[in-house]
């Protein structure tokens, strides 16, 4: 079974478009996991191509229709001596909003659901008089297990003010 790439349509009619508006490019083929497996949905989208003119000339005018018509959101470029024939970029598109809160309303609910082992282990630890030296970095006082229930307190507010935003 080959990769789904649905979520890349936009990008694929694009690539596929670019031998015609780039006179110079010969070929654009989608590489990496995509086609040699282990293809997730973290995956990003490898893209090679080659042209018959000058490879940095190509390489500008491919960069900026990317930029004309995708919503990028930054471009990181390789220096041009990193590959003496050819250039290579990653491009950041803009993230999508709605799954990004999403993203941040499991991470917050994850984190609170977790919260009450966290203490329990760090208090557990402090008792056994194990490894606590992070716990050193918490709010200042005489008193190691007060500081760690003094940051946990403040983990759980922290944790409030956020579920109350994300429900709200």
């Amino acid at each position: 079974m080959g990769a789904d790439l649905s979520r890349y349509d936009d990008w694929l009619r694009f690539l596929t478009s670019l031998p015609q508006r780039v006179p110079a490019l010969q070929v654009v083929v989608v590489n990496g996991s995509a086609v040699t497996g282990g293809w997730d949905e973290h995956s990003d989208l490898d893209v090679e191509a080659w042209c018959s003119g000058d490879a940095a000339t190509t390489y500008d005018a491919v960069l900026a229709l990317v930029r004309q018509e995708l919503d990028v959101d930054h471009v990181w470029e390789l220096p041009e001596a990193t590959w003496p024939t050819g250039r290579q970029c990653f491009i950041h598109l803009q993230p999508d909003e709605a799954e990004m809160e999403t993203q941040r309303r499991q991470a917050i609910t994850q984190t609170a659901a977790r919260r009450q082992t966290a203490a329990w282990l760090v208090e557990r630890a402090i008792a056994r008089a194990g490894m606590a030296e992070r716990v050193e970095a918490l709010p200042p006082g005489p008193d190691l297990l007060v500081r760690t229930r003094a940051a946990f307190a403040w983990q759980d507010e922290v944790l409030a003010q956020l579920t109350s935003r994300t429900e709200g």
